[in-house]
């Protein structure tokens, strides 16, 4: 992901994964995002899945929730320890 948005070849070939993977019906996620200029160049191509530093280095397994609570989950309701679901 390091070489978007500045290698032209690099985004001329992601875009067309992205409209390939999207003619067959898949979700596409994307691995690797690090910086907010890639999810800026990502969003221009539509809804896009992302995962990467960006967002979190590894963590263990009890940090999980925190992260869940923060960025919640695309398509489910986050439920927040005071109750509240949205």
């Amino acid at each position: 992901m390091q070489a978007i948005p500045g290698d032209r070849s690099v985004c001329v070939m992601v875009t067309a994964i992205v409209n390939l993977a999207r003619s067959l019906g898949l979700t596409v996620v994307v691995e690797g995002t690090e910086t907010e200029e890639q999810i800026a160049w990502l969003a221009a191509l539509g809804h896009i899945e992302a995962q990467g530093f960006l967002f979190s280095r590894p963590v263990p397994v009890e940090a999980i929730p925190a992260l869940l609570e923060r960025f919640g989950v695309y398509g489910m309701p986050c439920r927040r320890r005071d109750g509240w679901r949205g």
